[in-house]
């Protein structure tokens, strides 16, 4: 089950945050505007590293992050299992072996953390508390790997749309599926 999750993980998630962050752009106006204001002042060289590149842009970094926060391009949870010794969660006891998972959705949209967690709104405040909870490339070992590759596809590519293109949004063009079910299931297990 870890390889199809590893596999969905990293399969078209890019893509699907940069498609997401032009709809909310091309839905705010004013986002647009001021990351149109930030890529023309920025200068920016694009032969410059990634990090570079961030520092000079911080709103548009903000509106990737807040994208991601929003609209997740995966939603499965990634299991542990309690260690011998349990432990305790939220004064709840959770005894050896008990199988956790946090919810990527829950905790983005937790409003002890996030002002208005359903909000696109790019500024923050408490930002390192929020910094901290912001699972967006996951966390610890649980970590993705191309998170680096991921930030500066992103980056690159929304530089140059605003430096090099003008563009609106002329139809709806998400898709929403209903009625869709899927099940994944380990090969020795023949139940259910």
């Amino acid at each position: 089950m870890a390889m199809v999750m590893n596999f969905v993980a990293g399969h078209d998630t890019t893509s699907f945050t940069l498609s997401s962050r032009i709809y909310y752009i091309c839905t705010n106006s004013g986002a647009k505007q001021q990351i149109s204001d930030e890529t023309s002042e920025a200068k920016i060289d694009l032969h410059a590293s990634c990090t570079e590149i961030a520092s000079k842009i911080p709103y548009l970094v903000a509106c990737i992050k807040e994208v991601m926060r929003l609209s997740p391009a995966i939603g499965f949870c990634l299991p542990r299992v309690v260690p011998d010794t349990g432990t305790t969660l939220c004064s709840t006891h959770l005894p050896a072996g008990t199988t956790i998972a946090v919810s990527l959705w829950a905790v983005h949209r937790d409003a002890d953390i996030f002002e208005s967690p359903e909000d696109n709104k790019e500024k923050k405040k408490q930002i390192s508390r929020i910094d901290a909870c912001w699972l967006g490339f996951g966390a610890g070992s649980r970590s993705c790997l191309s998170q680096l590759l991921a930030r500066f596809l992103m980056v690159k590519f929304l530089i140059r749309l605003f430096t090099e293109l003008d563009f609106d949004l002329t139809a709806w063009f998400l898709t929403h599926m209903e009625g869709v079910e899927g099940r994944f299931r380990e090969l020795g297990s023949r139940q259910g």
